[in-house]
This record gives C-alpha cells, structure tokens and sequence, in this order.
C-alpha cells in the first residue's frame, strides 16, 4: 500500500508537474516503488497461501531491473502485454486463495475487496497514456473518479476486515472440555493428538476448570463468552444452561468465539433437556464430539 501512495504519487507529479523531459523519471520512480511493493506481497503470498514456486516474486524483481535499465517506451508495451496480465492473475488467484479459506464475515469482506480493486484497477487502466490520448483527455476524468471510488471502498473494508490470523484459527485451538454446571466431565478433544477420551487427568482438569469459571463475575449469567489469559494459552468459556464449554487456545479470535456460540447453541438444543435429570453417563454425550469436530475442525 505504501509503495502505490508512492506511485500515485509520481504519476502525479509526471501528468501536472514536471517539464517533459522529466516525465520519465517520474513514471519511472513510480513503476520501481510499485513493482517493489507487489514484490514483497507476492514473496508473502507464495510463502503462506499460494503454491506457485516464487513465481510471481521473481517477476517482481526482474521488472525491477528491466525497469532500471530499459528506456520507458519499451516499458509501455512491456507493462500492458506481460507485467499487468501477469499481476492481474497473481491478485486473481490471492483473492481466490482469501475467499477459498475465509469463513463469515471475512469471506464477505474480501468479496467486496475485490469489487473495490476491480475499481480501482480498471480506473488505473484509464488512466494511461494510450486511453488517454484515444479519448482526448475524457477517459483520464473517469479512470480517476474510479480510482476514487475503488480506493475508498477497499480502505473502507481493510478498515472493517478482520484479523487475517483468523484465516488459521483451527490452529489456534489446542483442547477443548465440556463440563456440566456440577464440573463433571462431559467430553474431552486434544485437537493435535486427536486424543478425545475422557479419563482421570481430564476428570481433574474439568474440576480445577470449573472452579476457575464459577470463579468469574456473574459466570455465564448473560450467556457471554468469557477469557482467562494465561499467556501462551488463553481459555475460552461459552455457557449453556446446564453446561460449561472451555477451549484452551493460543489466540483469542472473534471466529473462535463464533464457533464456541454455534456449538452451544447446537449443543443446548440436543442435550438441553437430558442434562436436567442427567444420571451421569457420559456415553450420551459421544454424538457430542462428532459435533464438536464439525465445527471446530475446518476441512481443508
């Protein structure tokens, strides 16, 4: 984002303010800057989301030095025939990856990210000298109107969006306990060893769990999820009526908490009722867990 303000910025000073010798340079300063800062997202991308080899990061630092070395009317041609098809396909296949992976509302978000960088890109395409000249100035006054445009609605939503750390939240979960009101162990999950039975230390840790919760002003009252940071992890407590939900997690994320609703909710709705005269086999509560992995094991 900082290397296009520096575009804009020099493109700026080519169209109004610098001499005709000079234009160049400027143009030139502001292809470097934003072929620099799609570099550095592409080497990110291609390191965390994409699986295309570096491919598109070596690009990058190739038209670097083209753009260094090579006269700008070369660059011209260069830039509509290979580099904006090639990063038009890099951005394609990133928003794709964002949308495949997120979950609600992020997955609304990036979709009108893309509306906005739909704008704003085909505002930019406008905007270059062969429109330009074509529509004798016509299409420099609509390319900008919808730079505009797309510019505000992409800040808007990168201002609205949520962490993208939410993107691996399944992760970020490593047990989860649900105990009833009494802290009887209800069912257990270790989400990296795939350990889910419920034995003597689980009995114990629901114990000390459930003290810690009754510990928290006015516990589950409202129906609010609590958190108990203990540094590397953070717990986690949705209620129901009759029963207590804790996650232990490394990350303290608003899908998280999203899910911990869903599962209470669904949980409340199967089991409501037979909590009330419970007789304390726990073998009832084995659909439990099918559900507790519906929800909180993303499938991939």
């Amino acid at each position: 984002m900082a290397s296009f303000i520096i575009l804009f910025f020099s493109f700026i000073v080519s169209d109004f303010y610098a001499p005709s010798w000079e234009r160049e340079f400027w143009v030139k300063i502001g292809y470097i800057f934003a072929l620099s800062g799609i570099t550095v997202l592409a080497f990110v991308a291609e390191k965390k989301l994409l699986r295309t080899l570096h491919f598109f990061t070596l690009i990058g630092i190739v038209g670097v030095f083209l753009t260094l070395l090579l006269p700008h009317t070369f660059l011209k041609y260069a830039a509509y025939t290979f580099l904006f098809p090639a990063y038009s396909m890099f951005f394609i296949l990133l928003l794709y990856r964002l949308y495949e992976r997120a979950e609600e509302p992020l997955k609304k978000h990036v979709s009108f990210f893309v509306f906005g960088f739909v704008l704003f890109l085909s505002g930019f395409i406008l905007t270059a000298d062969a429109p330009v000249q074509f529509s004798r100035g016509l299409s420099y006054v609509v390319g900008s109107l919808l730079m505009i445009a797309g510019i505000s609605a992409v800040n808007f939503m990168v201002l609205r969006m949520p962490s993208f750390g939410e993107l691996d939240w399944q992760d970020k979960i490593e047990e989860l306990y649900l105990i009833s009101r009494t802290g009887a162990p209800l069912l257990y999950i270790d989400f990296k060893s795939g350990v889910s039975t419920v034995g003597p230390d689980q009995a114990l840790t629901a114990a000390v769990i459930s003290a810690l919760s009754l510990g928290l002003k006015g516990a589950g009252k409202d129906e609010k999820i609590r958190m108990v940071d203990q540094g590397k992890l953070k717990f986690l407590f949705g209620y129901a009526k009759n029963a207590i939900l804790v996650l232990a997690v490394t990350e303290d994320l608003n899908i998280i908490r999203r899910k911990i609703d869903e599962f209470m909710n669904e949980f409340s709705t199967l089991y409501g009722e037979i909590l009330d005269s419970w007789d304390g086999n726990i073998s009832i509560f084995k659909p439990a867990e099918a559900l507790a992995k519906n929800i909180f094991i993303k499938k991939r």
